[in-house]
């Protein structure tokens, strides 16, 4: 869980490299998005907390077999 939490802290900075050339709308809305999943997994890391490490990817309405909002997210990329 930890190392899941490392990598999603990281993913920030890796979409900020990735995007300068995109257009600036898709670049703010990866930006914001990204940096949404990089805070809450710093406060898991800060926090040392697995319960919350494990729970990083999932919204509170989530249904078994349903996506997670990383997956919710990429495929909202896909119809950009």
């Amino acid at each position: 869980m930890k190392q899941k939490a490392e990598i999603l802290h990281g993913i920030s900075d890796l979409g900020r490299d990735l995007t300068w050339d995109l257009d600036i709308d898709i670049q703010k809305l990866l930006r914001d998005r990204l940096g949404g999943f990089s805070h809450a997994a710093l406060k898991a890391l800060q926090l040392d907390s697995v319960f919350y490490m494990a729970a990083l990817l999932y919204p509170e309405n989530y249904q078994p077999g349903s996506k997670n909002d990383l997956e919710i997210f990429i495929d909202t990329l896909g119809r950009l």
